[in-house]
């Protein structure tokens, strides 16, 4: 299940196409879910992912890699395995998003795609200083913060 936080401009994936340094920024999918942007200068898929798990803060990243260079990019806050085809389709080099099953990988490598999942808190969680800062800009006179129990779930050995 999506939100309209998701799709919305000035959501979850602007958030997060922006915290990844994208350029050119664009819709993905018809019903404005996703965003397609541009890395300021290609990466390799494994410096790509370590780029995403490091500026995500992500306790760590799955990933499968056409050992092709990454500059076009796709992201899709929380999970969205389903639409590894369509950012494929729209010529896309990688795919960040979250909560991606075996199968979902099995299928990304067999069509020959660069998908990043760098799980579900951080690839969402980058909105919510995105809404602290319009809060605190249309309410200067309210007392705004992030809260500190709102955090990542699941533990990584």
């Amino acid at each position: 299940m999506h939100t309209n936080l998701d799709c919305t401009k000035g959501g979850v994936n602007d958030a997060l196409a922006r915290a990844l340094g994208l350029t050119k920024i664009s819709e993905f999918s018809p019903d404005g879910l996703g965003r397609i942007g541009y890395l300021p200068e290609e990466m390799k898929p494994e410096s790509f992912a370590a780029f995403v798990k490091d500026t995500l803060e992500a306790k760590g990243v799955r990933y499968v890699s056409n050992g092709r260079p990454v500059k076009k990019v796709a992201v899709g806050g929380g999970a969205c395995g389903e639409f590894v085809p369509l950012a494929l389709e729209k010529g896309c080099d990688a795919f960040v998003t979250a909560d991606l099953s075996y199968h979902e990988f099995l299928d990304a490598k067999a069509l020959g795609a660069t998908v990043i999942d760098a799980g579900h808190f951080p690839t969402e969680d980058v909105v919510c200083s995105v809404l602290v800062k319009k809060l605190k800009g249309k309410y200067p006179r309210l007392k705004v913060k992030k809260s500190a129990s709102h955090v990542e779930v699941i533990n990584y050995i």
